[in-house]
């Protein structure tokens, strides 16, 4: 092996297995090239990486994987051999494939033709057909061109179960990032944080169709956020004239129903799409296009749009357009786990989106509630109105150290900015505090920002907090209560959490709110795979999930 290599490189032998080489390797675990000692078979090894062994949530996705793979049998989806832990690693046995990834084939020839898309994607749903009519069903959640191989012999394997979910699973595996997979192939329900259900593997597949059909994902950009707006908010571009002259009559409506934002107007299920697939001649093209449908990019019609107008609502494509503009805001949120997965492996990502609406009428009064304790009146604002773009206030924000900012500190000038927009504004939500060293905020990421939420009379006023000014907005979130007065501060909740055995890991972040059912305020400190409760009153640790 190479000198100075990781020593994962460095392994010559797991168990019964010689290693000849690594295929691949991330964040969750480590794919090996190896032959069985006894029969001299070839198999792929994946194995979970030797620091997350002992860590219950990589074990219990590693696990679910296990499981999953064990229990799938079929011609397009990649054969499980065994499963075993060996000298304390967690192992796959997988059955070795020959051939390259859909994404090396795009990129070596360009786009499919029309024939050959369709034999691949007849496997796919051949392949999602097994996995769904499951019982319980199988979602994978993760289907992209890495993820599906192109055998020597033209035959197609999916693979990467790692991030799949059986849709009978207990919900706490994935409690704390209830949004995974690729952000190019990541359905709406997942971007914006919604139960998956089979047909999330159909807009995954109609994106791979479009993708082998014009060569480029569907939605592209150099903004992860502005890319999961695009599947939230955009309208697909249509095919141009030329593909679709080449297109059987019915791929086209096939794809961009496929590609429906809203799962009930999707095909029923992945067996009705396999049939439409085998019952399709490449030589019947497609009618010519509609007038209405320019062969160039489409803009979605908003009705938002016009409605912000109107009536003060933003939709969220305004909304980030707005916030990009005047002042490159980073993008306001509602926390949303991403988990870009390489091929094979997966690795964890945080983001974050909300929306807001554009003016309020307020109606200032001299008391403020007894609920909140009285705060000291702001500092005069250096920024100038105008700069504040189309936000109700901003003012600089500048502590001393952002990778450690006080909780204390944000919460202070946060209800400052809040009381100068409306004098009786109540603390009733925070959002994504990013947790740092000595239970303090960390504001340093590129888009690390904080939402301190404000009940008034008008509604939810937001104010996003961040490493270099405070800016506040109403939002289009629905009204709520305010929060009792909070005698658990971050730093103790966080204190709770570790005391109670809650691993601090980075990308960690922690909420502040009402919990839905016993109605009592409570901190969630949240990170992948587990989420730790702790009441906002007492500072009583009285949840911890995994």
């Amino acid at each position: 092996m190479v000198q100075g290599a990781p020593d994962s490189h460095r392994v010559e032998r797991i168990g019964d297995f010689q290693i000849l080489r690594v295929i691949g390797e991330g964040g969750m675990g480590i794919v090996y090239d190896a032959t069985e000692r006894l029969s001299g078979r070839r198999v792929a090894l994946k194995v979970l990486h030797s620091n997350l062994t002992r860590r219950e949530d990589a074990r219990a996705r590693f696990f679910n994987e296990m499981r999953i793979m064990a229990g799938l049998e079929h011609p397009n989806i990649v054969r499980s051999l065994s499963s075993a832990e060996i000298d304390g690693k967690l192992v796959m046995v997988l059955e070795y494939l020959e051939g390259r990834t859909l994404r090396a084939e795009l990129e070596a020839t360009g786009p499919l033709e029309p024939a050959r898309a369709i034999a691949v994607a007849k496997a796919i749903t051949s392949a999602l057909v097994a996995a769904h009519e499951r019982m319980p069903p199988v979602v994978h959640r993760d289907l992209k061109p890495e993820n599906l191989m192109i055998l020597r012999d033209g035959s197609v394997k999916v693979m990467d179960f790692g991030v799949a979910k059986v849709l009978a699973d207990e919900p706490g595996l994935t409690q704390a990032s209830q949004a995974v997979g690729t952000v190019l192939y990541m359905s709406p329900e997942q971007a914006e944080g919604r139960p998956v259900t089979p047909k999330t593997d159909l807009y995954a597949l109609g994106l791979v169709l479009y993708e082998m059909l014009t060569g480029k994902p569907l939605f592209d950009g150099p903004s992860i956020v502005g890319i999961l707006r695009q599947h939230c908010e955009a309208a697909p571009p249509p095919f141009t004239d030329d593909l679709r002259r080449r297109l059987p009559a019915d791929l086209d409506a096939l794809v961009f129903q496929l590609l429906e934002k809203a799962p009930d107007r999707r095909p029923a299920d992945a067996r009705t799409v396999l049939r439409r697939l085998e019952g399709m001649n490449p030589g019947a093209v497609a009618p010519a296009l509609d007038p209405l449908r320019s062969s160039g990019p489409r803009i979605a019609p908003f009705v938002g749009r016009a409605a912000a107008k109107k009536g003060g609502k933003l939709d969220t494509i305004e909304l980030l357009n707005r916030l990009e503009k005047p002042r490159k805001w980073p993008w306001i949120a509602g926390a949303i786990g991403v988990l870009v997965v390489g091929a094979a492996i997966a690795v964890p990502w945080t983001l974050y989106l909300q929306s807001r609406e554009t003016t309020v009428k307020r109606k200032p009064t001299a008391t403020a509630s007894a609920e909140t304790p009285p705060v000291a009146p702001a500092p005069a604002p250096s920024a100038t109105a105008s700069s504040c773009g189309e936000a109700l206030a901003c003012e600089p924000f500048n502590p001393p150290d952002p990778a450690h900012v006080d909780f204390e500190l944000m919460l202070t000038r946060a209800t400052q900015v809040a009381r100068r927009v409306e004098p009786t504004a109540q603390l009733s939500d925070i959002s994504f505090l990013v947790v740092s060293e000595g239970a303090t905020v960390n504001l340093t990421g590129k888009r690390a920002v904080s939402f301190f939420h404000f009940d008034v009379p008008a509604g939810d006023l937001s104010v996003a907090v961040r490493a270099t000014d405070l800016v506040a907005d109403m939002t289009a979130i629905k009204k709520r209560p305010p929060l009792p007065p909070l005698t658990c501060s971050f730093k103790r909740a966080v204190e709770a959490a570790v005391a109670g055995g809650f691993e601090i890991r980075e990308m960690d972040f922690a909420n502040l709110g009402i919990a839905p059912v016993s109605k009592k305020s409570q901190w969630v400190i949240v990170t992948d795979g587990q989420s730790a409760q702790v009441n906002a009153t007492t500072c009583e640790l009285f949840r911890k999930k995994k």
